[in-house]
């Protein structure tokens, strides 16, 4: 859902690459009407998704009513966890880049290549 309705690069770089700049202007609005449609939809499935999440929750705890504390602490434990881990997982590459762009010697390129691929990890 995500590669089809909110990734939009390769449409901009096929309007990009168009060497008139009259067939671009006429890509480019053919472009945006595109886009604004698979953001509208990608809004209104979220939303739908979202509620049918919620009346399940409201379900689950009318019938667990028990496990309505441990629910509430796991759900606020991976929201945090889920806020936390980007950091983690951009500050360890940009550290490694850091040392190896900025060290004294300029033979540190396999520090580089380390971050690129901790990156797409």
């Amino acid at each position: 859902m995500l590669h089809f309705l909110i990734l939009t690069d390769k449409d901009i770089l096929e309007v990009k690459l168009q060497s008139k700049k009259d067939l671009a202007y006429n890509m480019k609005k053919q472009k945006l009407k595109y886009m604004k449609i698979k953001f509208a939809l990608f809004f209104v499935l979220n939303f739908i998704l979202l509620v049918l999440f919620w009346y399940y929750l409201t379900c689950f705890n009318a019938v667990y009513q028990n496990t309505q504390i441990y629910l509430i602490e796991n759900t606020f434990i991976s929201f945090g966890l889920s806020l936390f881990y980007p950091f983690i997982i951009n500050i360890i590459p940009t550290i490694i880049r850091n040392y190896s762009i900025h060290s004294k010697n300029k033979n540190k390129r396999c520090f580089y290549k380390v971050s690129q691929y901790i990156q797409v990890i």
